[in-house]
């Protein structure tokens, strides 16, 4: 039996929800896996507070960064080039956690980021007492090329990447958002606010 164009195209679509669920649920459980310490700290109760990027806040934009750093890390998994995720997890839900308190603590928007990575290192530090010093390194120079050194690491570039990637999004005028917020397509995104 010969199948139609359109039988074709039903499969594929069903072959291509079904991997987007799969990878729905592997996002979501490295996150868990990896970054539940984050997720349950009073600095994150605060970073889904603070507005960032018009209508987003730290901690919207953080799970924003982590899930498309993670979606990049698989993307490169399966062409064979290993990734840690565990690292990928904690340096994006960290990176932008010194920015809680902006207004107290920045004179203005390019004092921000540029010490912003900075002051995310200690949160980090005492969210995981055990980290490493490469994740530091990703957490400190995710603004590059704003900062003077680029990563020396694949981890460090995909949270560089995904950072501008999420940011890019997040300054879509508000009516853009929900549709950005769709083609995100993660359930642990949810239950985060943005900032109106």
């Amino acid at each position: 039996m010969k199948l139609s164009e359109a039988d074709y195209s039903s499969l594929w679509a069903g072959e291509l929800a079904q991997r987007i669920a799969e990878q729905r649920v592997r996002i979501e459980n490295d996150i868990h896996t990896y970054g539940q310490p984050v997720l349950d700290s009073e600095i994150w109760q605060k970073a889904l507070r603070q507005k960032h990027h018009n209508y987003w806040t730290v901690g919207s934009h953080s799970m924003s960064v982590c899930v498309a750093a993670l979606r990049m890390s698989y993307w490169l998994e399966e062409r064979g080039i290993h990734t840690d995720r565990k690292r990928i997890v904690r340096a994006a839900l960290c990176h932008d956690l010194g920015i809680i308190g902006r207004d107290e603590k920045y004179k203005n928007n390019a004092v921000c980021c540029h010490r912003h990575p900075i002051d995310s290192i200690p949160i980090a530090r005492e969210i995981y007492p055990d980290i490493d010093e490469e994740t530091i390194e990703d957490i400190r120079w995710h603004m590059w090329p704003m900062c003077l050194m680029p990563p020396t690491n694949r981890e460090g570039f995909l949270i560089i990447l995904a950072d501008k990637y999420a940011a890019t999004g997040e300054g879509l005028p508000i009516d853009r958002l929900e549709r950005y917020q769709k083609m995100l397509n993660i359930s642990i995104l949810s239950g985060m606010q943005t900032a109106r």
